[in-house]
């Protein structure tokens, strides 16, 4: 019988913490755990910043620039939200992405459920070197998406590996 690992957040920890104890499948560890990029956070702080030059220097305008402040600062402390509250992981028994502070949003696929690991970068993500990874699982159009990660190609690589080393695990254990 092959245990399924069921999470520390399910609320339980009944016969499937023993059956890989007895069976001795070793215990669930994080293999990578990022936040979206920080280059979108400082590209934004730069980018309104400098909007705010011009209008400085407007004195006959003055509206413009408590309106830019505004804008500027409701941009900002919304990309540092999204920054805080979105974090992507790699397990060796799953991956995960939760998103949130006040509510949350918590998606995850066992690695053997993993049908393809896909990289996404547009022009500009490819010169600054970020892009979305997209994992889609077996029996059900269901995917995770990674978005905004720094060396998206090597976050694939180590997902590939995962699923590599924990389908091999498995193939032992049968």
């Amino acid at each position: 019988m092959r245990a399924r690992f069921k999470g520390k957040h399910s609320g339980t920890h009944s016969n499937i913490d023993r059956d890989r104890v007895t069976q001795n499948i070793p215990p669930e560890r994080v293999i990578w755990r990022k936040r979206v990029t920080s280059r979108y956070l400082w590209t934004t702080v730069i980018v309104f910043g400098a909007l705010m030059i011009p209008p400085l220097s407007l004195r006959s305008h003055t509206f413009i620039v408590p309106a830019l402040a505004g804008i500027s600062i409701a941009l900002i402390t919304a990309v540092l939200v999204y920054y805080g509250s979105t974090e992507y992981g790699i397990t060796n028994y799953r991956v995960y992405a939760r998103y949130g502070i006040f509510s949350r949003k918590i998606y995850e696929g066992y690695l053997d459920k993993i049908a393809g690991v896909e990289v996404r970068q547009s022009f500009l993500d490819r010169l600054v070197g970020v892009g979305d990874v997209i994992i889609t699982l077996h029996g059900s159009d269901s995917r995770i998406e990674f978005r905004s990660v720094d060396s998206p190609n090597e976050v694939k690589d180590i997902i590939n590996d995962a699923v590599y080393k924990n389908r091999t695990l498995w193939a032992k254990e049968v």
